[in-house]
């Protein structure tokens, strides 16, 4: 473990949440926590924005450390695991009723990202995912009364103005609905007819997420869920690319904590060559490598067999661990003129990197045509975009 990823919050917090602890690094964080050398409000706000604290909570307690925390943030923490384990029972009984209303209608569906993780028991905790929504893929012939089913059941819709569909319910411009929302609780269900948006679905090819699935069995109930490693290219797809992730440096640690719990709960069943294949083929080999990298120094995974890093992938490591640590000026933190201007310089170049490959994102994504794309297509996205004051304030 490096002696500088103390002065790292973001690093310090991946190495906090990492399954892959060995005794050795264990040690460094107990005697970190010892000597008084954890920035606590630091670590909270990355654990926060990085949507990770019960995970953090989770792992803290089971690595034996919880204990060592101030009082307060142990409470905190404490209280906001609590609350999420009770927010997770409702979407486990969404989850089974949806299951058997969809069976009985005879509409098969995926169950993806932080669903899957729930049911499978990932973290071996129900409390430790935090869950926005359910993401549920299902086929586009059956987008229609998979959306009634939900209505008639107490579903209500989130509007969405800035998303216009061309052709309802299945717009190629999109890959979901717009979300539902159950009266009454957290539950928040996507309904997708396509595996992901523009770049993400390119790796994560509908039709061949349906052909590469698996059953769990949860509560009783059998259900699909994409095989181990399409799971791991699913999850390295949309933490990269969606919000121009990789660009940014921006690459969220409960995307990062699933792909090591992932790569550890499943690592017998894990075909590694296959999703770098995925990488090389829609030329993306440097992310992938960067990504499973991260993977590796800040979260102590095991290495695949004949998946070298290459020197450019070490960079971009160096950069988002630079991004994770300067994106967010603290308060409390205290630097001298020097310092000042060194952190100043460091955001300037990370935001110069961020602009100079910007105009490639853009066009792969946000000027994505669903397949129909024509150059010029395009070109009409791109400006009617750069235009609009809701989509410039994504990018």
């Amino acid at each position: 473990m490096d002696p500088a990823i103390k002065d790292n919050p973001y690093t310090l917090l991946a190495h906090f949440l990492s399954p892959w602890k060995k005794p050795d690094v264990l040690e460094v964080l107990r005697q970190l926590i010892k000597n008084g050398a954890v920035q606590w409000e630091q670590i909270l706000f990355q654990a926060n924005n990085n949507l990770c604290s019960p995970l953090w909570y989770v792992c803290l307690r089971n690595d034996g450390l919880v204990d060592l925390l101030p009082d307060e943030l142990k409470k905190y923490l404490q209280h906001l695991y609590e609350a999420n384990w009770e927010r997770n029972l409702f979407f486990e009984d969404a989850l089974l009723e949806l299951d058997k209303k969809f069976n009985a209608h005879n509409i098969p569906f995926i169950l993806l990202k932080g669903g899957a993780a729930l049911c499978d028991n990932l973290y071996n905790d129900s409390g430790a995912r935090l869950l926005q929504d359910l993401d549920i893929l299902i086929k586009p012939c059956n987008a229609e009364d998979a959306w009634q089913i939900l209505a008639k059941s107490g579903y209500e819709e989130i509007p969405n103005q800035g998303r216009n569909f061309d052709g309802l319910p299945t717009d190629t411009r999109h890959h979901h609905l717009n979300s539902l929302r159950k009266s009454d609780t957290p539950v928040v269900i996507e309904l997708h007819y396509k595996s992901g948006y523009a770049q993400a679905e390119e790796l994560v090819p509908t039709l061949e997420a349906w052909e590469n699935t698996t059953e769990i069995l949860y509560s009783g109930v059998r259900l699909q869920v994409l095989n181990p490693t399409w799971r791991l290219i699913n999850n390295t797809a949309h933490g990269l690319i969606p919000e121009a992730e990789f660009i940014k440096g921006t690459i969220c640690l409960q995307q990062l904590a699933d792909f090591a719990f992932l790569a550890k709960r499943y690592r017998s069943q894990i075909n590694w060559q296959e999703w770098m294949a995925k990488g090389m083929t829609k030329r993306l080999p440097t992310q992938f490598l960067a990504y499973l990298l991260l993977a590796q120094q800040l979260m102590n995974m095991e290495p695949p067999a004949g998946l070298l890093p290459s020197r450019i992938s070490r960079l971009h490591v160096a950069r988002i661990s630079a991004v994770g640590k300067y994106r967010w000026t603290y308060k409390n933190f205290s630097e001298t003129g020097w310092q000042k201007l060194r952190s100043q310089l460091i955001r300037f170049v990370l935001r110069f990197y961020y602009l100079l490959k910007l105009p490639g994102w853009v066009w792969q994504n946000v000027c994505y045509t669903g397949g129909r794309g024509h150059f010029f297509l395009r070109l009409n996205y791109m400006f009617s975009k750069a235009f609009s004051p809701k989509s410039r304030a994504k990018i």
